[in-house]
């Protein structure tokens, strides 16, 4: 493609961004090109234009590179994988390794740290005085990170090595005996709990299986970490006590469900689950399931809820967002989006926080 000044460029396309590089300069020309640029087929339509096609975005885009192409979108340096919430801002990790925070108040980030591999999970809780930001990540046909990345306080990555055979896959937090705690879990079957502060490690939950989902809840004032195996039975298991508890549902659960959220229900404690397109709620003590939507044939991309009363939200890959009443079990709102919405997360004060591509929106009901 040749420009309008005459520059001879490349336009390179990878699975979400389309990149300019200079032939004769041989140098990258301005930030990447975002949008309809997903897994795209690539066209010249004269000079100084690019035309992409793309079949996830369903779209086709013209772009005039001009003397330099500028970027207009306001979110993050890459496809955001992740979120986290809390009283402090928000939390993101991409898919070039960025972990990014923003305060509430306002949409004027900056960088926390990075990783050499995509983010697979951010959390942050509160440690002493201040609150630590935590990231894992990974890519086992790339390059592999076995370690709990930790900021605290805004310092620098004091990373502890959780071994999880090359990726860490999910991080939640919670307090446990007045201590700040992560439990971790990856490519190997053995869940890990390390203290937030120290980085020393607590106790493991074994498993037959990979972990696929954790969530954390309280059960008759009882600590519990609820935890669904890729192909293996479902675990409740007490953390103070450090023993598992049997439950209707540990036989129960079909392959490949994840569970993503405790949840208290007419019933008692319940678990959020999603398997593909169907999300259910299954209750712990008795064993009764509901499924919400049925008929939803889209792929659930993401799922949030911040505590039993708000609504759940959850995203499917037609680009809309259905929010829940959890004790109706019917549909109060529903977000319209350009693309599916890659991850979610509902802030202390009510508002729900969209990751969709590379652009992190805030929705205030």
């Amino acid at each position: 493609m040749v420009t309008e000044d005459g520059r001879r460029l490349t336009a390179i396309s990878d699975h979400e961004a389309v990149h300019l590089w200079d032939v004769d300069a041989r140098r990258p020309v301005g930030p990447p090109m975002v949008g309809p640029t997903g897994w795209c087929a690539l066209a010249s339509d004269g000079p100084g234009t690019v035309v992409t096609a793309s079949g996830p975005d369903e779209a086709i885009g013209v772009w005039r590179t001009g003397p330099e192409p500028t970027h207009q979108g306001t979110g993050h340096t890459s496809t955001i994988t992740c979120l986290a919430a809390g009283p402090e801002g928000v939390i993101a990790g991409g898919t070039d390794g960025t972990v990014g925070r923003w305060p509430l108040e306002h949409g004027r980030g900056q960088v926390v740290g990075a990783l050499s591999a995509p983010v697979r999970a951010v959390a942050a809780v509160a440690a002493g005085d201040g609150v630590t930001v935590l990231a894992g990540g990974g890519d086992l046909h790339g390059t592999t990170d076995d370690a709990l990345h930790r900021w605290i306080d805004g310092g620098p990555d004091q990373p502890v090595i959780v071994n999880h055979r090359g990726e860490v896959r999910i991080v939640v937090t919670t307090v446990l005996d007045g201590r700040p705690v992560a439990l971790t879990a990856g490519c190997d079957e053995t869940l890990r709990i390390t203290d937030v502060t120290s980085g020393e490690r607590l106790g493991d939950i074994p498993g037959r299986h990979q972990p696929d989902g954790i969530a954390v809840g309280l059960m008759g004032g009882r600590l519990v970490a609820a935890v669904s195996r890729a192909f293996g039975p479902f675990q409740l298991w007490d953390l103070a006590g450090d023993v598992p508890i049997l439950t209707p549902v540990t036989e129960a659960m079909e392959a490949l469900e994840r569970v993503h959220a405790v949840v208290q229900s007419d019933e008692g404690l319940a678990i959020v689950t999603v398997r593909g397109h169907v999300v259910r709620i299954r209750g712990l003590r008795t064993g009764t399931t509901w499924h919400l939507d049925p008929d939803n044939g889209e792929q659930v991309t993401a799922v949030a809820i911040r505590d039993s009363v708000s609504p759940l939200a959850v995203a499917r890959m037609d680009g809309l967002v259905h929010l829940f009443d959890l004790p109706a079990k019917t549909v109060v709102d529903t977000l319209m989006l350009p693309y599916a919405a890659t991850a979610l997360a509902w802030t202390p004060d009510g508002d729900l926080l969209i990751a969709c591509r590379r652009d992190l929106l805030r929705v205030s009901r």
